[in-house]
């Protein structure tokens, strides 16, 4: 954390550990979900 403040505010921080969180717990839902993944492109 202390690296991340040298970077960003203290604010900025805790924005950026809440959109972790959040993309964790979608993540979390999709996985449960049991929907396949989206086909690759290429």
């Amino acid at each position: 954390m202390e690296a991340a403040l040298t970077e960003f505010t203290a604010e900025q921080v805790a924005a950026l550990e809440w959109a972790v969180v959040l993309i964790n717990a979608y993540n979390r839902i999709s996985i449960g979900s049991g929907h396949p993944p989206l086909p690759t492109r290429g």
